[in-house]
């Protein structure tokens, strides 16, 4: 989704390594309300501990042998976070991108992995 703004020096015409490139580095910023940030956020009884994780892999693995596919009943997306009950939800924010600002911009964890990630290790500001 970032690679259609095309912000400041680095346009689409430059091509996606401009953006995604091994070189350079992007500051990118995301401006969240405190109402779309809490969007965001698992619901309040999803249970994100390491033991309920452990236990949601032992009901994949045993799905799995069932050809279910990793498809719980607890949520409407696949994977772990699916067996915890978490739905990825998007919330609006406005992005800056090297200086130049996009307003209004749906954001949402990409999967399982950027969730629990974030989830545990960044606060918001």
């Amino acid at each position: 989704m970032v690679a259609w703004f095309g912000m400041g020096s680095n346009s689409l015409a430059d091509g996606p390594e401009s953006l995604f490139g091994l070189t350079n580095v992007v500051d990118v910023h995301m401006h969240f309300t405190a109402e779309e940030w809490e969007k965001l956020q698992p619901p309040p009884d999803a249970k994100t501990d390491m033991l309920s994780m452990l236990l949601a892999l032992e009901d994949m693995g045993q799905d799995a042998i069932n050809g279910k596919h990793f498809w719980s009943d607890k949520s409407n997306r696949p994977g772990l976070a699916g067996y915890l009950g978490v739905d990825h939800q998007y919330g609006m924010a406005d992005v800056v991108i090297d200086g130049d600002r996009v307003e209004g911009v749906g954001i949402r964890y990409k999967g399982n992995g950027t969730f629990f990630e974030g989830f545990h290790a960044i606060l918001p500001a």
